[in-house]
């Protein structure tokens, strides 16, 4: 019988995840007569009584939806992994392939799609979104039926920008101490997603071991579909889009902010390898300069409307990069500056189909350590 199997990480969003489960079952229920349908999820939570709450989620999840499997790994309380929690969603992401590869065949579909999306029309920020589950779905399993091809769409909702981004977009009235309403449209931030997809969801057919893993940081979807391309896959967006509805706020913090920063410069340097060669430690401190070109905006803007909580945030996280980028320029790198150029190293024989040297989130903690937005 093949298998259709499905991976979610999350991190202290039961309830969000309960919602992209159970539409997700809903879409695909039709789907359970000659195929068994497997949903993987892999908690990153860092509370206990989190950890609790979803797993009760599960259970209720399992009476509901007696057609499906539905696994759960969850580091806080046992079972099969027993890796420390909070290493981020390309670390979960890893988990749960490692947790499937075993069992998934030739023939099988493998998906996977973050805790904050949603198969079916939800209403969001004074909005109805709408999404048809059933359509979506079977178009990526007929795509993902293809040789070599990954599966993805554009989605509605909330776009997948960071939080200087949003801060960017934000309307003066929206900005409250150190939480910002995100933008509901891009305005004219530009989408750079490869394929015009992203790991919000993503389903393909072959079997696990030749997909590779994860890296384990900030923007770990961008250089994975890149690693893909450059290995000959093919991208594809389906038709319909999907629902992206994560909870309505952002809360900015250093950490939060100093990871989606230090994954930004870790991206373009990636991505942009003429023009910011890693041979090179003043094309490096360039880089660093330009991302910390962002927090610079970032903090004139929060001057000319008042933002004092987040302004003192971002500059003190600018004040860090500053550091990083004179070192970097100096080529006399302190610990984080050194953390920075070996990521950027490894991500880079990594889209080059090399492994690097495995390196992850916990090289970063405690000094730069949370979740993207």
């Amino acid at each position: 019988m093949t298998r259709i199997a499905a991976l979610i990480p999350t991190h202290n969003r039961a309830s969000s995840c309960e919602r992209a489960v159970t539409t997700y079952l809903r879409s695909t229920e039709r789907l359970a007569h000659g195929r068994e349908l497997v949903v993987c999820i892999v908690d990153d939570s860092t509370v206990v009584a989190e950890s609790e709450n979803l797993r009760s989620v599960i259970e209720a999840l399992r009476s509901a939806h007696p057609h499906a499997r539905i696994d759960l790994l969850h580091p806080l309380l046992g079972g099969e992994e027993a890796s420390s929690p909070q290493r981020g969603a390309g670390a979960a992401r890893n988990r749960g392939l490692q947790h499937l590869a075993s069992e998934l065949e030739q023939g099988d579909i493998f998906i996977t799609f973050d805790d904050d999306v949603c198969f079916s029309g939800t209403a969001y920020q004074g909005e109805w979104l709408c999404c048809d589950g059933m359509k979506l779905i079977d178009e990526a399993l007929l795509r993902a039926g293809t040789e070599r091809v990954v599966a993805g769409c554009d989605y509605v909702g909330r776009q997948d920008l960071s939080i200087l981004e949003h801060l960017h977009l934000a309307d003066r009235s929206d900005v409250r101490g150190v939480t910002v309403k995100p933008a509901m449209g891009r305005g004219t931030v530009q989408s750079v997603a490869p394929g015009g997809i992203s790991s919000a969801f993503l389903a393909c057919g072959v079997p696990l071991d030749g997909l590779p893993t994860f890296l384990e940081h900030y923007n770990e979807d961008y250089i994975w579909l890149r690693r893909l391309t450059a290995s000959g896959w093919r991208l594809e967006q389906c038709r319909e889009a999907l629902v992206h509805a994560p909870p309505e706020t952002l809360t900015v913090t250093d950490a939060a902010l100093a990871w989606q920063i230090f994954g930004e410069i870790v991206w373009l340097v990636t991505l942009e390898t003429d023009r910011y060669p890693i041979s090179r430690p003043d094309a490096m401190a360039d880089a660093v300069d330009e991302i910390a070109g962002d927090l610079r905006a970032a903090r004139a803007r929060c001057r000319q409307f008042g933002f004092a909580e987040i302004g003192t945030i971002v500059e003190r996280v600018l004040l860090r990069f500053e550091s990083i980028h004179e070192e970097i320029r100096q080529n006399v790198a302190g610990r984080e500056a050194r953390l920075l150029v070996t990521a950027c190293e490894d991500s880079l024989r990594y889209v080059q189909g090399s492994s690097g040297r495995s390196w992850t989130t916990t090289d970063l903690k405690p000094h730069v350590a949370g979740p993207a937005a």
